[in-house]
């Protein structure tokens, strides 16, 4: 498997309508590029994971746990990051457009320490 270079950018935020924030993505509140392993996720990798029924999610991040930006493994954050770029090791754009953050979440190992985070995600159409 491919090691990438990732790129994610937290949102920042807009005046929204009646006095409400909203999420701003042209004005990023942050940026972190990290490694990672980037996968695919079409229907017969899906099932090759060992997953039911429909893929749910266009791709799946894994991340080092020393590599994992520290905004982006608290809880809400699927609601304020993207990952806007993934390059793979000798330059190969892993996939064109934006992914949204569905959902992170730790893999977790024996006497409960995270050995890599998870993140999946779906393509901003």
């Amino acid at each position: 498997m491919r090691e990438h270079r990732i790129t994610a950018v937290q949102a920042g935020t807009s005046a929204g309508d009646y006095g409400h924030t909203g999420l701003d993505w042209s004005n990023p509140a942050a940026t972190h590029t990290f490694a990672g392993r980037a996968i695919r996720l079409d229907q017969a990798e899906w099932k090759r994971l060992g997953f039911e029924g429909t893929a749910v999610y266009d791709v799946l991040i894994i991340v080092p746990v020393d590599e994992m930006p520290a905004g982006l493994s608290q809880a809400g954050a699927s609601t304020s990051w993207r990952i806007t770029n993934i390059v793979s090791d000798d330059g190969v754009v892993f996939l064109d457009g934006n992914i949204d953050v569905n959902e992170v979440t730790p893999q977790v190992g024996p006497l409960g320490r995270v050995r890599f985070w998870r993140i999946w995600g779906k393509v901003v159409k």
